[in-house]
């Protein structure tokens, strides 16, 4: 899937304004009216790429802090073990 549309599909703002256009009572719809009247900025390719790069580093940075503090969290279970059995 294309990574910034992704990114565009998951945005608060574009959340905003679908929802501000949604109807319905127990079952919500949005017409097809309303979805073309949705204004989608679509930068040029190069763009979208250079995004998609920059997203790419920045999910590889959050697994890495992730699992540092699962390394964290298993240390620390470690030392209180051995804090506690002394």
């Amino acid at each position: 899937m294309n990574i910034y549309i992704q990114a565009l599909l998951q945005w608060d703002y574009f959340d905003h304004s679908v929802l501000g256009k949604v109807r319905g009572g127990t079952q919500k719809f949005i017409s097809l009216g309303d979805i073309r009247k949705l204004e989608i900025l679509v930068p040029p390719l190069e763009i979208q790429r250079q995004f998609a790069a920059f997203a790419a580093q920045t999910d590889r940075l959050k697994l890495a802090v992730r699992q540092s503090l699962t390394s964290l969290e298993t240390l620390k279970k470690s030392l209180m073990q051995q804090f506690f059995t002394q």
